[in-house]
């Protein structure tokens, strides 16, 4: 049991090396090699839809991400995931309610609340894009927001957040936010 469990996690730790270096399809061979060992076992399930979204594949993608779910239906990477994954093949509000399920696990990773500004956008609801927004604002200094967004974007572990379509709702958010801090400045002065 003990070398079962010693070769799952080398296959493990052999596809993400494989993923840093882009050969995806190594990545989920290694990968396969360990659900042989450990077939529940939901990191494993997550970890190869992730590379097989990475590679295009997201259909496959979500087969796997559902199986990991199926066995822990808390697996927040899985959540994240599967949630990218039907926002990349266009099922925008199936995708919203998986990141925001993972929001409600973990309601101070950005991550998926930078998704879900995205996607509200995409589906023309700038009222939750706006409402998005003012709780990433309040997670991160403002000065800070397009460096974290950079750096997610340009992370091997995430699907590339769209800066065309979060950074108006940003943008827009942070002139509210300064019209009402200005406000608030004048109000102070005036009395």
């Amino acid at each position: 049991m003990k070398l079962d469990y010693a070769h799952a996690n080398i296959n493990f730790g052999l596809a993400t090396l494989m993923a840093i270096k882009g050969e995806f399809e190594k990545a989920i061979e290694y990968t396969e090699n360990a659900l042989e060992i450990y077939p529940e076992k939901p990191d494993y399930h997550n970890q190869k839809g992730f590379f097989l979204l990475r590679s295009g594949k997201n259909m496959e993608a979500i087969s796997n991400f559902s199986i990991a779910l199926k066995n822990n239906p808390h697996h927040y990477k899985s959540l994240i995931n599967i949630g990218m994954a039907f926002n990349a093949i266009g099922y925008h509000r199936k995708a919203f309610w998986y990141l925001n399920k993972a929001h409600h696990i973990d309601k101070t990773d950005i991550l998926p609340i930078l998704c879900l500004i995205q996607i509200s956008s995409q589906l023309g609801d700038n009222n939750n894009s706006d409402e998005w927004a003012r709780k990433l604002f309040a997670l991160i200094d403002h000065s800070e927001i397009s460096s974290v967004i950079k750096e997610l974007s340009n992370s091997y572990l995430t699907v590339p957040v769209s800066f065309e379509q979060i950074t108006p709702v940003i943008l827009r958010q942070f002139s509210l936010e300064k019209q009402v801090l200005t406000n608030a400045e004048r109000d102070l002065t005036s009395d």
